[in-house]
């Protein structure tokens, strides 16, 4: 019997809380109806129906329908606060979006983002690439272009044949048994630039790439140098190298 009687003491006391809550939303909305009353009794002419500041906006024959409809619908305050918060995210996604770069910022972003594989050729666009190159190098009777096997760069015949001078930086040497190499670069005053290499090398082929700087890390203007490799004390081989 105490138990039964606990409940309907928490039963009327929520009931109480719900009534009352529900009284306050009524006397909220009392004067927002009346302000709607006086408004129509005052425009009974009109098929429209004005906001309660209409006088200090202006306001569309719609929109004043749209707002006396909303207000007789008795929504509660947070039911239209989460509807309003739902339609202004799209919004405000965008501003912060536009806070965080520019425009142009976003785009190149956005096209940073996109897989690299995305942009390989197709291979339907890569075989009618080489048919083209093919067919626009065709001559009857003749074999002009093969877009397979071996192919090896005009620069690298000209090399080859010594018909084109090798400027680059690129240095190499072959050793038959261990020595002592120093590889240096000098200017065309024939002052020592940088050195490369200084030390003992076992037999082999080696390659060396100057970096266009000198021992102090300072990289140094455009124009011609030349390359020394000293290998033994007998032995040396120079090459000219040119700085673009």
């Amino acid at each position: 019997m105490g138990k039964h009687l606990t409940y309907l003491l928490i039963f009327g006391a929520s009931f109480a809380l719900i009534a009352d809550s529900l009284s306050a939303q009524e006397q909220d909305l009392r004067p927002i109806k009346h302000v709607v009353a006086d408004s129509l009794q005052n425009n009974s002419d009109s098929s429209a129906v004005t906001s309660p500041s209409s006088s200090e906006y202006d306001f569309s024959d719609r929109q004043d329908s749209a707002y006396y409809t909303a207000m007789n619908l008795h929504i509660p305050t947070g039911s239209r606060l989460q509807y309003d918060l739902a339609l202004s995210e799209s919004v405000w996604r965008l501003q912060k979006d536009l806070e965080s770069g520019s425009p142009w910022q976003v785009a190149i972003n956005n096209i940073n983002s996109i897989p690299r594989e995305y942009f390989a050729p197709n291979p339907v666009d890569s075989y009618n690439h080489q048919y083209n190159i093919q067919q626009a190098l065709s001559v009857p009777n003749m074999n002009t272009y093969s877009p397979y096997g071996l192919k090896i760069p005009l620069s690298s015949i000209g090399k080859l044949m010594g018909l084109v001078q090798d400027v680059s930086p690129k240095m190499s040497f072959e050793l038959d048994y261990n020595t002592d190499v120093e590889i240096v670069i000098y200017s065309v005053q024939a002052s020592v630039i940088a050195t490369i290499f200084k030390g003992a090398k076992t037999p082999g082929y080696h390659t060396y790439t100057w970096n266009g700087r000198n021992d102090q890390g300072k990289k140094m203007p455009p124009g011609d140098y030349i390359g020394e490799i000293r290998i033994g004390k007998r032995k040396y081989i120079r090459k000219r190298i040119v700085i673009y």
